[in-house]
């Protein structure tokens, strides 16, 4: 009998919701002593401000990553703490690969904190020197959408599915671009924006980041992940750390490819796949990309 793999899959920032973790927290001390050290590796109480919000601080505040990192960690000490089996292999979309890095020893989870705060600081602040947006397009494919980012002046951030796919750009660019979507109505395409603040994620307005960011990723030490890590970028199995390193700058900028993410499952075997963190985005794109995966979300 073919032995069954699992993953776990670690989502990224624009689930965030005011409560998230809060239940996890009250049944397990190893949760308490998650929030405690990311509390005091960025002088921020994150219990708190999960627990408590605004809601506009866990979604577009100077510690939003911090706090999805935070509890997506939590999470799988909590699934530890219950006796949960250790899954085999692990990824994560966008910020996600932080978490998914710290659940496979790449990067230990004190410093998976302090690089999602230097993240999250870092696309900030860029997004208030050149303001960008983001915006979902459901029902188009991959071409019509390039097309659409070659007229508009635009990127692909996210791939998704095959039928859904993230843009980002300046925002005066980024109103063109759906408009010329919105001409495909014969498609069913449906067009809304990503509530990300003004951050254009994996786009090269994020390019200017590439230095500091590689600054902070080698101020921390970063290893040969113990177990198999997908690529959020290439779909490529990350077996070293300096590859791990390379990926989390190149990601800030470059097209996040959740299609590749889950053929590689596939191929290598996974036929379930648990998501940790807030919401449950993954899990449904996970099954619209494949049904030979069985997925749930946990949805802290």
């Amino acid at each position: 009998m073919k032995e069954t793999l699992t993953a776990d899959v670690f989502p990224g920032q624009g689930k965030s919701h005011q409560g998230m973790g809060e239940e996890i927290y009250k049944r397990h001390p190893v949760v308490r002593d998650v929030f405690e050290i990311a509390s005091d590796r960025v002088g921020k109480n994150i219990a708190r401000l999960c627990f408590e919000g605004p809601e506009i601080e866990l979604k577009h505040g100077d510690f939003a990553q911090v706090a999805v990192v935070t509890v997506s960690f939590a999470g799988l000490r909590a699934n530890e703490a219950e006796g949960e089996q250790d899954a085999n292999v692990v990824a994560g979309h966008s910020l996600g690969q932080l978490t998914a890095g710290a659940a496979a020893g790449a990067v230990d989870f004190p410093d998976a904190v302090t690089l999602a705060f230097e993240r999250g600081r870092l696309m900030k602040q860029q997004a208030q020197k050149e303001p960008g947006f983001m915006t979902a397009i459901l029902g188009l494919t991959l071409d019509r959408v390039e097309r659409i980012c070659r007229e508009a002046g635009v990127e692909i951030s996210n791939i998704n599915t095959e039928n859904q796919i993230v843009i980002g750009g300046r925002k005066a660019l980024m109103g063109i671009a759906s408009s010329l979507a919105n001409r495909y109505r014969e498609s069913r395409v449906r067009v809304f924006p990503v509530d990300v603040g003004d951050i254009a994620s994996h786009t090269s307005l994020m390019r200017p980041l590439e230095s500091p960011f590689t600054e902070a990723v080698n101020g921390v030490t970063i290893k040969d992940p113990r177990k198999p890590l997908i690529s959020g970028l290439t779909g490529k199995v990350i077996t070293s750390a300096s590859d791990f390193r390379d990926d989390l700058v190149a990601q800030l900028y470059s097209t996040i490819n959740w299609m590749k993410v889950v053929q590689t499952m596939v191929k290598n075997g996974v036929s379930e796949a648990r998501e940790i963190g807030p919401g449950k985005v993954l899990s449904g794109l996970t099954r619209e990309n494949t049904g030979d995966i069985k997925t749930r979300s946990q949805n802290l």
